[in-house]
Parts: C-alpha cells; structure tokens; sequence
C-alpha cells in the first residue's frame, strides 16, 4: 500500500507560505553570511507581502469602524493598527484620484500587495521557528523513493 503525503505547502497558509519564501529570500541575500532566526524573521517580515490576507469582508468592516478613541487605539495590536491605517490611507487616496466608491478602492488595494506582513518582530520569529520545526519533522517521515 503506497503511503502519501500532503505537499509541504500545502499544510500552511498563504501568509505562512508567503512568509517563509521571504525567509528564504533574506537567506539568500546574506550571501553565506550568519544571520540569525530572530534576524531573518526581522527581515521577513519586514518585506513587502503579496496580500493583506484579508478577505473584502473583513477589510470593508475596519474601513466601516467609527473611529477608535484613544484607549482603544491603544489596545489595539500595534500590527493591526499598523495594517488598517495603511489601508485606510491607499483608499482615501483612489477614492480621491479615480473617484470611486469605498468598496471599489478597497477591492483595488486588496488586489495589489501590503508593504510589510504586519506581524510583530516576536510572533514572526515564533513563526519561522515552528514552520522550520514542521518541515524537519515532515522531512523525517517521508518515504525514501
């Protein structure tokens, strides 16, 4: 009986996908150089990312919020913040120099890529060690051809 395994990338999710090609990507351009995890993460996450992984839903109701006082501003995760006011000034902006509608802009942004991957320095370094642990686990488990 042949035994079969789901692809690598297939157990992650587009961010996750996303973020470990540009973990990949600061590797590369370290040029053997040693960076470390918490350096690459760093890097990484930094870079620009393909999507907002939001979907139109999710982004139309932070576009839809009453603006948040002080003290919800402050509680708000600083990458979540960071996230929203970037979308929130790339709509403003094609609302006023096309003249569309919210929903039109909003699908305009959403299509085009984020300018980072707005997740904090300790979260991302917590991601690229787990997706590094699985894919040296699932490394071990597969079948020799």
């Amino acid at each position: 009986m042949p035994t079969t395994h789901r692809p690598k990338d297939q157990t992650l999710s587009p961010r996750d996908r996303d973020f470990i090609a540009a973990c990949r990507t600061v590797i590369e351009s370290a040029h053997g150089g040693s960076l470390t995890a918490a350096e690459i993460a760093l890097k990484a996450s930094r870079m620009p990312a393909p999507s907002y992984y939001l979907s139109h839903e999710q982004a139309m109701r932070h576009l839809h919020r009453p603006p948040l006082s002080s003290r919800r501003r402050r509680r708000e995760h600083p990458s979540t913040a960071s996230r929203r006011e970037e979308i929130e000034r790339k709509v403003a902006l094609l609302q006023q120099k096309r003249g569309i509608g919210r929903g039109e802009a909003l699908a305009h942004v959403l299509a085009g890529g984020a300018s980072g991957f707005f997740i904090e320095p300790s979260t991302a370094l917590r991601l690229y060690q787990r997706i590094r642990q699985r894919r040296r686990s699932l490394r071990r488990t597969e079948p020799i051809t």
